[in-house]
């Protein structure tokens, strides 16, 4: 009853909940996540902005991420967004 979960433990928690999760459709998803009571300060979002700057803040977020600094995720990016601009003149 009070033995700490162990990493393994964990995983499977996280996996058994991903599996759960997928079955929900989206309006259960969202009932289920506010019976928790979190705030959005709490979970770290900026989907719930009381001043409406929902897309600006989250633009600022991923400025701030160093993993979207990195070189590689920079290249990646603009090939995506040069194929995008190659189907864009297709059509």
């Amino acid at each position: 009853m009070f033995e700490i979960i162990t990493p393994q433990h964990a995983q499977w928690l996280s996996e058994a909940y991903g599996d759960a999760i997928l079955q929900f459709t989206p309006s259960e998803a969202v009932q289920i996540t506010d019976a928790f009571g979190f705030t959005d300060y709490e979970l770290g979002t900026v989907l719930g902005r009381y001043d409406g700057r929902v897309y600006e803040t989250l633009w600022e977020e991923v400025q701030k991420n160093p993993v979207n600094a990195a070189p590689e995720f920079k290249e990646e990016i603009l090939k995506m967004m040069n194929m995008g601009q190659g189907l864009q003149s297709k059509l």
